[in-house]
């Protein structure tokens, strides 16, 4: 296998080849929490009912550190845990167009209740629902599955639509966890592990904005520093490894 190392700065992030495509989902793997209370970063639970318990489990999930827990205890909807696509270059695909997502569920106990996981479009400046394609549910969870089990599929991108949200939608009684939610195969904008060295999976960051998050693991998968593309030079002269989810993309040497 080949090798890269490249020495950046922030006025030399941008010498990389583009990525084959934009990663479109944040934090699909709940690695990153905010304070105060470890919140998954990029996630709103505006939507989400009083009656529906969230959490980042550190404790169960598919791949370390963490996975999202949920527990409905009412009956009717329990609202929805959002990631939002906020502009069309963000849609999983253009409008009209496929996209593939997977994710890794484990169903831990059911009473009627339900999950399911939706791309929800909106073809409108301000939230206007496309009239025809704009909800698109991926795939509905209704029963126990005896543990973390794989899903996967495709979906399409409603016409004309600009924004969207990705949406964990929950109804009735139920509890369950669900980790390493991907769309197109990526599910991190960028990371990057220090102290490690790793072949080439993919190529360059160019096309990334530069207020898109990186964050800067430790080799064991802790969180040491969060920052923006924009930000990379700042980081401590060393050797890291940029992924998005878990996919390595390149080795990299950052010096002065």
């Amino acid at each position: 296998m080949k090798w890269m190392v490249a020495a950046i700065a922030v006025a030399a992030v941008c010498v990389y080849n583009a990525p084959a495509q934009t990663t479109y989902l944040y934090n699909g793997s709940f690695s990153q929490g905010v304070a105060p209370y470890g919140d998954p970063a990029s996630w709103d639970a505006g939507e989400v009912s009083a009656t529906t318990g969230l959490w980042r489990d550190s404790v169960d999930f598919h791949s370390a550190p963490a996975s999202l827990g949920v527990m409905r205890i009412d009956t009717g909807n329990g609202g929805s845990y959002n990631q939002a696509f906020r502009n069309a270059s963000r849609l999983p695909a253009a409008p009209g167009a496929t996209f593939t997502w997977d994710a890794w569920v484990k169903v831990d106990s059911s009473n009627g209740g339900s999950f399911q996981l939706v791309v929800h479009t909106s073809c409108g400046t301000y939230w206007t629902e496309c009239a025809s394609g704009g909800w698109v549910t991926l795939h509905m969870f209704n029963a126990p599955n005896g543990g973390w089990q794989q899903y996967s599929g495709t979906g399409t991108v409603a016409n004309g639509a600009t924004w969207g949200l990705l949406r964990i939608w929950t109804s009735g009684i139920i509890a369950y966890h669900i980790d390493d939610i991907r769309i197109n195969g990526q599910n991190e904008v960028v990371s990057i592990l220090t102290g490690e060295r790793h072949p080439i999976s993919m190529v360059g960051v160019a096309a990334l904005q530069p207020t898109d998050h990186v964050s800067v693991y430790s080799p064991s998968g802790k969180l040491v520093a969060s920052t923006t593309k924009a930000q990379l030079g700042r980081l401590p002269a060393g050797a890291y490894v940029m992924r998005a989810g878990q996919q390595r993309m390149m080795q990299v040497q950052v010096g002065r």
